[in-house]
């Protein structure tokens, strides 16, 4: 009992000695450590204020871009006053890209945007605006396999059928749009006339994803090209 509570002593002893070398030591050279400790604080504040910062410009692009999309469309079934109204919406759209750019407001214009010219048919600038918008998203968005499909039904508008099938091929391999991708993929390798290739494609939708939502003409699909 007597060693026991010797070697416990000389523990509590061996202990206050290193934390009393430790105080020693930071006091020897504490203005090293003031110096040290303000750069920490500096380094944190730093942080904090590009943090601060970065929500405020955000809000402020979010507030900016709802403004826009909140307008009231054209009362009147005039087209031409539609057509203005359209094209003050993406003007207003273009000038927050160019004023809050890296917003994620603005990315969201640019997917705004391509829907437009989508919708217009102006598919060179719906690709550019789609392109832009998945570049700005984060590797693993469940956002970019709807995207790369958005792209594709552009290149299949265009009569691109080879670029269709490359996007659609992006969408087959995805986590969330497995199904979709294969069906589209199928459906333009079978109009571009590579009918081997399509029953493949539909095949592998079979196999993967018996409970698609797309199984039943996919069956349909293949015995017709069996034909």
């Amino acid at each position: 009992m007597v060693a026991r509570t010797k070697d416990i002593l000389k523990q509590d002893d061996e202990f206050v000695s290193f934390w009393m070398k430790v105080i020693g030591f930071i006091y020897q050279h504490k203005n090293y450590f003031y110096i040290a400790l303000a750069v920490v604080v500096a380094a944190g504040l730093v942080i904090w204020g590009l943090t601060y910062y970065r929500g405020k410009v955000e809000a402020g692009a979010w507030a900016a871009y709802e403004s826009i999309m909140d307008q009231p469309p054209a009362q009147s079934e005039d087209a031409a006053q539609i057509k203005e109204a359209k094209e003050k919406t993406q003007a207003d759209l273009i000038a927050l890209i160019g004023e809050r750019s890296g917003t994620k407001a603005a990315l969201q214009a640019h997917l705004e945007l391509a829907g437009m010219a989508a919708q217009e048919s102006d598919y060179p600038r719906a690709i550019e605006h789609y392109e832009i918008f998945l570049k700005g998203l984060p590797a693993h968005d469940p956002i970019r396999p709807a995207t790369a499909q958005a792209i594709g039904q552009v290149y299949e508008a265009m009569g691109d059928l080879a670029k269709a099938a490359e996007w659609y091929h992006r969408v087959a391999e995805s986590a969330e749009l497995a199904d979709l991708g294969l069906w589209d993929l199928g459906r333009v390798q079978e109009l571009a006339g590579q009918k081997e290739e399509a029953r493949k494609t539909f095949q592998r939708l079979l196999n993967q994803h018996p409970n698609s939502i797309y199984a039943s003409v996919v069956q349909q699909r293949l015995l017709n090209l069996d034909q």
